[in-house]
This record gives structure tokens, C-alpha cells and sequence, in this order.
């Protein structure tokens, strides 16, 4: 019976060790997406929210004077964002062409339907192909199996008057799909020789998750940047994040509708969002403070709404 007993907990210890070792692993590339960010519609919930004072719609492609490109240190290659217009090919009713687009269509921004940006990191790696890793036109990865080398995408403003404003914010749409890549914002002020001041965009997201495609952005300008008469933006897709995997960047983002407003007076912005308010008084019946994803009726009465921040 002992020996039995001992061959059983092996067994067990061995399934728990194997279950564990099942579920640190890092997810593959795949076209399903395991959470969705919901748009939070900024522009509508803000009722005084200013004209913008700065606006681009990519209705005529890609400025002349924005930079599409950088000069990344090797072995890191610089890839182009690419637009996506009425008379392209493909047009504006194409998204991502990579390998694990999957039903990801375009962006649905309002003005979608007269172009767009997109930095495709899922094509660029493996041409639409899935499991060709590294055989892309801008590959991430390395074809040989050896070290994955990244690629970035930067997408460069000019120079734009922000002398005015003490307080600015950054409002565009944003579609975004996530594996190891990262969506970001730097800012110049000394005319694009430096880029410092970096805000991620996404820092919600993470692998094998994306937003919705009309989800939209509201980033708060860096104070030190707000007020300079020669503020450039830089959309930089960067591809060299490499988490617990063998993998480089992954999947795509795509922008439109970029405005600068002056941040609107008592701007209140709630992240996170969870029905909780089982926090206070808890420990009389012993139970521990949670949140809920959603409220019974009848727990109502007892635990009221409340709005608790930190």
C-alpha cells in the first residue's frame, strides 16, 4: 500500500510539474486574439472638448514633409509604414496581409475611407506565410534560426507650433494587435536630432491581444514638450522587444485622424475599469477584497457603486 501510495503522489507531482511547465510556456504566433480592448469613444464623451489646432487624415497619402524611415543600429532594419488610400493596392478595405492577420480587417476610423497608416510587422517578417519566419521583405527574425535581429518602423512629423499650449493632448485612432512588438510616441523639440520623452500607447495590451479597429487614443503631451514652437511626433513601431521567445515583433498597428487639442479643464480619464466596491467592511464576514465583473441586483443595496482611485 506505501509503495503504491508513493507511486501515486510521483505521478501527481509529475502532472502538477508538467502542468506548470504547459502554462509559463510563451504562446506561438497565432491569428486569434485572446483579449479585445474595447473603444472607450473620447471624442464624444468630451462635450467642451477644443478644435483641434493640429489635425492630419492622410486624405493625400503621407505628407511631404514627414520622414517615413530611420537609420536603427545593425543588425536592426529600418521598415516603412505604408499607406492605404483609394487608388492603392491593396486599398483601404485591406488591413494586415500577414500570416496571422486573420479576420482583421482595416482600421475603421472615421475618415478610413480616404487612407491610412499601417505598419504591418506580421507581413514584413514572413510575407504571408505562416511559420515562414524571417523570409519577409523586412524581416524580424532571422531565416537561418540564428539570433532574431527586430525591425522599426518610424513615422515622423514635421515641425509643429505647440507655443500656444501649456497643456496638449494627442487624439487619433488607433488598431493594434500585439505579440512582441510595441506601439510608441517620441517627441523633438531641437528640430529631429533627438527623440526623447517616449509614451507607450498600448500598455494595456499584451501578447496575443489587440483593440478594437475604432478604438481611439487620448495621450497627454510630456509637460517639458507642450509650449515649444517646434514639437515633431514620431510613431515608432518597435520590433526589437524580445520577451520569454524566439520571436521579434508581430503583429501590426495602424493610425488615423491624428489631432492636437489643448487638454481640456478637469479631464477626468478612467482606466481598468472593474464593478468592485467590495473593499470597505470586508473583513467582517471574512471574505477578501476583490473585484466583481459584474453586480447582482440583489448584492446592490448592501455593496453600493463606489469610485475609488489611486
Amino acid at each position: 500500500m506505501k509503495k503504491l501510495y508513493t507511486i501515486a503522489s510521483f505521478v501527481l507531482v509529475s502532472v502538477i510539474s508538467f502542468a506548470q511547465v504547459t502554462s509559463d510556456a510563451f504562446p506561438e504566433p497565432t491569428d486569434v486574439s485572446t483579449k479585445i480592448l474595447k473603444s472607450k469613444k473620447i471624442v464624444s464623451s468630451i462635450s467642451t472638448k477644443a478644435a483641434p489646432f493640429w489635425s492630419v487624415d492622410f486624405s493625400g497619402g503621407i505628407p511631404s514633409n514627414w520622414t517615413n524611415g530611420s537609420n536603427p543600429t545593425p543588425p536592426v532594419i529600418s521598415a516603412p509604414w505604408v499607406y492605404r488610400g483609394p487608388s492603392t493596392n491593396p486599398g483601404v478595405n485591406t488591413g494586415s496581409q500577414g500570416a496571422y492577420a486573420g479576420t482583421n480587417g482595416p482600421i475603421a476610423s472615421p475618415t478610413a475611407a480616404n487612407g491610412f497608416m499601417l505598419f504591418d510587422s506580421d507581413y514584413y517578417d514572413n510575407g504571408g506565410t505562416a511559420g515562414n519566419f524571417g523570409a519577409g521583405t523586412y524581416p524580424c527574425n532571422s531565416i537561418t534560426g540564428g539570433a532574431p535581429t527586430g525591425h522599426v518602423g518610424t513615422l515622423t512629423t514635421d515641425a509643429i507650433d505647440c507655443s500656444m499650449y501649456s497643456d496638449v493632448s494627442i487624439l487619433f485612432n488607433s488598431f493594434y494587435r500585439e505579440y512582441t512588438g510595441i506601439a510608441k510616441i517620441a517627441f523633438s523639440i531641437d528640430g529631429g536630432i533627438t527623440f526623447t520623452d517616449t509614451l507607450e500607447v498600448h500598455p494595456d495590451i499584451e501578447v496575443n491581444e489587440r483593440t478594437e479597429s475604432d478604438y481611439q487614443v487620448m495621450l497627454r503631451m510630456p509637460f517639458n514638450i507642450a509650449g515649444n514652437p517646434n514639437v515633431q511626433m514620431q510613431f515608432i513601431y518597435d520590433g526589437t522587444i524580445l520577451y520569454n521567445t524566439s520571436y521579434n515583433g508581430y503583429y501590426f498597428w495602424m493610425i488615423d485622424d491624428i489631432e492636437l487639442i489643448e487638454t481640456p479643464a478637469h479631464l477626468l480619464d478612467i482606466k481598468s475599469e472593474t464593478f468592485g466596491g467590495w473593499w470597505i467592511g470586508y473583513q467582517n464576514t471574512g471574505d477578501v477584497g476583490i473585484d466583481f465583473t459584474f453586480n447582482p441586483l440583489n448584492q446592490v443595496t448592501a455593496n453600493p457603486y463606489r469610485f475609488e482611485s489611486v
